[in-house]
C-alpha cells in the first residue's frame, strides 16, 4: 500500500510511506514548511522506527551515533535503504 502527501503547487517532492497491506496506517499530520515537507503516521507494528535520520555513523565519538548503534544491537534490527 502506498500512502502519500504530495507537495502542493509544484511538481516533485512530498512524502510517502510504502508498506504491506496488513499493516494498519493512519496519517495524523502532513504539511509543508519553507524548506521541507513532513508527514506523521500512526503505524501499528511491534517495532518500527522510521524517518529521515541524519546520524553520522562515521563520527566515532558522537553520542547520538553510539545510542543509535546500541539501539540497533539491542533490538537486533538493521537499516533498510530504499
Amino acid at each position: 500500500m502506498l500512502y502519500d502527501h504530495a507537495r502542493s503547487g509544484r511538481s516533485g517532492g512530498g512524502t510517502a510511506l510504502l508498506c504491506r497491506d496488513s499493516i494498519s496506517v493512519t496519517r495524523i499530520a502532513a504539511g509543508e514548511k519553507k524548506s521541507f515537507e513532513f508527514s506523521e503516521w500512526i503505524i501499528l507494528e511491534p517495532l518500527l522506527i522510521t524517518g529521515d535520520f541524519n546520524i553520522h555513523v562515521d563520527v566515532v565519538g558522537d553520542p547520538v551515533r553510539a545510542n543509535s548503534m546500541l539501539l540497533r544491537q539491542l533490538t537486533n534490527r538493521g537499516e533498510h535503504w530504499i
